[in-house]
């Protein structure tokens, strides 16, 4: 074959127009960066979250970030920007220009699902409680929201920590396990509808747990509240997978309820209410009956569940029932949750349970890089997928494991056009450092 040089730019000849797509980085040249006559790489976006000597700052526990979130506060139009490991949740400090800590996990945690709602973020790993922040101190589990319905368990006796009847003391009440934390709020039931609550003290979490009270009165100790988001895992909601917001709802997916794993379960809150699982208008569904909900996404006003090996769409119906379902696959599931992404055309796109991407109503689309790269992927890291969607250039990105056990390579599509770049990066994010 005889193989003809020619320029894509010169001073001579300009920019040409007409080079083959293969060649040019993007289908209008918009990103290339050009330098001396030569295209180098591909246009970036100037590198953020540098500290003052202008490096780019390491979270304090030298562990790579796997999730990002961007919160604007509705009230004042105030941005943040929060970095999630496997370890902890850090606020970027714009002032300082450092990392602040605002959760430890329990344990190391391989997934970070994170939604804004009532001006708060709430954040879920399936390892701790589901957590919100309101900006101010740190991360906490939904039930440490004082909503008036704070509830333990069931308790045998009491007696006055002082062994005698003056009011205002302490009242003792006995537990065979706590399971609380100096300064828990409760809220004990003493009869009829009247509550009182009290505050965990330090002396007592082991085995018995101390309480205090206004005043010294005789319990009712034998109620148990249900079905709602608490600190013991005898009777309530502690972890779930996923979470989204839909219709005003706060939903969780997949989640770890009564001591058991709920793998088809969805479950929502009172409308408007991200602490009230317990009253008003909360509820849950069961969504097929085999394999476990993978995620969440958002299609012409419906809400897809993602399952391992099929989806549902979901819309809001009312009271009684709040939500209806449907399944549109029984074959189709989605691998990754942080694969589904939405174009500014609405079309919804997924890593499937076939091992391709696909838009939920045109099939698969990878079919052009499916052998030399997507088919690659290995099944034992499809979890750390990230996509994002770029408002700027009107694509997605995905950043993928490509025969390795981090993300070594980004794959951008454009309205049918694939670009493979060579780029490390375990998690998107968007912030402006002013």
């Amino acid at each position: 074959m005889n193989k003809e040089k020619f320029a894509i730019f010169s001073p001579v000849s300009g920019l040409q127009k007409n080079i083959p797509i293969i060649l040019t980085l993007t289908p209008d040249n918009i990103n290339v960066l050009l330098k001396d006559g030569k295209i180098l790489r591909r246009r970036m976006r100037e590198a953020t979250l540098l500290n003052d000597d202008g490096v780019k700052a390491q979270t304090p526990d030298a562990n790579p970030i796997i999730h990002y979130h961007q919160f604007v506060r509705r009230s004042d139009g105030t941005e943040y920007l929060l970095a999630f490991t496997k370890r902890h949740i850090y606020h970027w400090n714009p002032d300082t220009k450092a990392f602040d800590l605002k959760f430890t996990c329990s344990d190391d945690c391989e997934n970070w699902e994170t939604a804004s709602y009532n001006d708060k973020v709430i954040a879920t790993n399936n390892v701790d409680k589901v957590l919100g922040w309101d900006t101010t101190g740190n991360f906490v589990a939904l039930d440490d929201v004082d909503n008036g319905i704070e509830y333990s368990r069931s308790y045998s006796n009491e007696t006055n920590v002082n062994g005698d009847s003056d009011e205002g003391q302490p009242v003792l009440l006995v537990a065979s396990t706590s399971g609380y934390d100096d300064g828990d709020k409760v809220i004990i039931n003493r009869g009829g509808d009247r509550e009182e609550e009290g505050i965990i003290k330090e002396d007592g979490i082991t085995e018995n747990v101390s309480i205090e009270f206004v005043e010294n009165l005789t319990y009712d100790h034998s109620a148990v509240q249900e079905d709602k988001v608490e600190k013991c895992t005898s009777y309530y909601l502690t972890k779930a997978k996923h979470l989204t917001v839909y219709e005003n709802y706060l939903i969780l997916g997949n989640t770890y309820e009564n001591e058991i794993y709920h793998y088809q379960r969805a479950r929502w809150n009172s409308i408007g209410e991200e602490a009230n699982w317990l009253t008003g208008s909360k509820g849950s569904m069961e969504v097929g009956q085999s394999d476990k909900i993978t995620g969440f996404g958002h299609y012409q006003g419906f809400l897809i569940i993602f399952k391992e090996n099929s989806h549902f769409k979901v819309w809001l119906v009312g009271f009684p029932y709040i939500f209806n379902k449907m399944q549109l696959s029984t074959e189709i599931g989605c691998k990754c949750s942080h694969s589904i992404i939405n174009d500014s055309k609405g079309r919804l796109y997924f890593y499937s349970s076939e091992m391709t991407f696909k838009e939920i109503s045109a099939g698969t689309i990878s079919d052009d890089i499916q052998t030399d790269i997507i088919a690659k992927i290995q099944p034992a890291y499809i979890h750390l997928i990230k996509s994002t969607f770029l408002n700027e250039t009107e694509e997605i990105l995905w950043s993928i494991p490509v025969e390795s056990d981090s993300n070594n390579k980004v794959v951008s599509f454009k309205e049918g056009k694939w670009l493979i770049l060579g780029l490390s990066i375990s998690a998107f994010g968007e912030f402006r450092e002013m």
